[in-house]
């Protein structure tokens, strides 16, 4: 079907969907100031988050308000690098498993634990009305933290870069 006919539209909690008989794809996306972030499945719902690394940010103060007491204790005592790593990877893996439940971070993050560790993939158990495992993959690099959530996700998905510069630029010398 043509892009411009695949009915799109927005659930009770802002989450954009496939409706109608394409609705057998679920996607979900992701930007931040350099990345985009996209994923499509066939094999059941989908949640992504990226953000870039700043090595000038400090996220001190937004700890408590993501992780559980535990976790914020851990996190809290670790040297600013490595503190914000892991918070940034926690951050977008705990976004990522709340956009593939559903509801963004209308769930409250403290409500389920993502591991903090290098990349991997995980099984992660949310305990809401909506209770679910879903399978968490790290996608993070030295430049961002990324990561996919989602039901039936294969151990390593399909990653395609895309570099939107070069394909305009390739697009416009090809017009000529």
């Amino acid at each position: 079907m043509a892009a411009e006919a695949v009915p799109i539209v927005v659930g009770a909690h802002g989450r954009p969907f496939v409706a109608g008989r394409a609705a057998e794809i679920d996607f979900n996306l992701s930007h931040s100031r350099r990345t985009g972030l996209i994923a499509i499945s066939k094999a059941g719902t989908v949640g992504v988050d990226v953000e870039d690394r700043d090595a000038r940010a400090d996220y001190s103060e937004m700890i408590d308000t993501i992780f559980e007491q535990h976790e914020a204790a851990c996190l809290h005592r670790l040297e600013k690098s490595v503190r914000n790593d892991l918070f940034l990877r926690g951050w977008t893996r705990k976004e990522a498993v709340a956009k593939a439940v559903g509801t963004g971070f209308l769930l409250d993050p403290k409500l389920f634990q993502v591991p903090l560790d290098d990349g991997g993939s995980w099984s992660v158990s949310v305990r809401s009305p909506m209770s679910r495992r879903l399978a968490l993959i790290d996608l993070s690099s030295d430049a961002r933290a990324a990561a996919v959530a989602g039901v039936a996700l294969p151990t390593r998905p399909r990653v395609r870069r895309f570099h939107f510069a070069q394909t305009l630029r390739s697009r416009a010398a090809s017009t000529r």
